[in-house]
């Protein structure tokens, strides 16, 4: 069975800017979550505060489960917290850069 065209169909347009910026800041921002979060776990090991700081002093219970001791684990969730808004925020002001210097005329070096 062949398709008639009834209407000739939208060319493909390619994606905006904005959406390349957006897509390249989030691979930036994965890879430095990534990258911190392993380099932290061998830095605060040098520290003295155990190669997984969640996972220090566990006890593992009889269903296999880890039994967290609550100080270490509210470390290490602090820790991680503080990753992620170091990671936010440096995008958020990177794209207040970046709209203000599109305001300001030099938006052709942008596109």
């Amino acid at each position: 069975m062949t398709q008639v065209p009834t209407e000739r169909q939208a060319p493909v347009r390619p994606f905006p800017p904005s959406f390349w910026v957006a897509n390249v800041t989030e691979l930036f921002e994965r890879a430095a979550y990534y990258a911190m979060a392993s380099f932290v776990v061998i830095y605060l090991g040098r520290l003295g505060m155990g190669i997984y700081i969640m996972c220090r002093d566990a006890v593992v219970r009889p269903d296999g489960l880890l039994d967290l001791v609550p100080a270490h684990a509210a470390l290490g969730w602090l820790v991680l917290m503080g990753i992620g808004f170091a990671s936010a925020a440096s995008t958020w002001l990177y794209n207040r850069w970046l709209e203000r210097s599109t305001k300001k005329g030099d938006a052709r070096r942008f596109r």
